[in-house]
């Protein structure tokens, strides 16, 4: 194996990795939104009663 073909083996592992890492990144992200729609459902939900709370009393 070639100097070259050595630095282009290692390149490639190293693209591999990052395009891993990007992926992994992208996944943490959709599940980070689809949280925050989470939380801000049950947030309007809370309101919601919160205010019913407070018309009754």
């Amino acid at each position: 194996m070639t100097e070259a073909e050595k630095q282009i083996a290692i390149l490639i592992a190293q693209s591999e990795h990052l395009e891993n890492n990007l992926q992994q990144a992208e996944d943490k992200i959709e599940i980070l939104r689809q949280e925050k729609l989470f939380l801000a459902q049950e947030k309007s939900e809370l309101q919601g009663y919160l205010k019913q709370l407070e018309r009754t009393n």
